[in-house]
């Protein structure tokens, strides 16, 4: 699993499956996921970008360190999913997700 995590599951509630993500240790083992992905055609972005960290807010910011919002916005990846999204699509992304780990 190389210390990727997956999306949480609590037996007291659902997922409304808006999307599928997973955090991974570092930015350098995302970018190897996305870019045999991206090698195949297929598309897998970031989806948190840390709003301390973009041009308008580090003139606001106070500069305390924000772990939790950069680790997300570094090691954070969204997976393909959508309505279209067939089944042997789905683990075809699986498939190659796989190869990686």
């Amino acid at each position: 699993d190389k210390g990727v995590t997956l999306p949480p599951s609590y037996a007291y509630s659902t997922n409304n499956a808006h999307m599928f993500y997973m955090v991974f240790p570092n930015q350098e083992s995302r970018a190897e996921v996305i870019a045999h992905l991206k090698s195949k055609g297929i598309l897998s972005v970031f989806h948190y970008l840390s709003l301390h960290g973009s041009p308008y807010f580090t003139l606001h910011h106070d500069g305390r360190g924000l772990n939790n919002t950069d680790r997300f916005s570094n090691c954070l990846l969204r997976l393909p999913l959508f309505f279209g999204l067939t089944p042997e699509e789905n683990l075809e992304v699986i498939s190659l997700v796989k190869e990686c780990l």
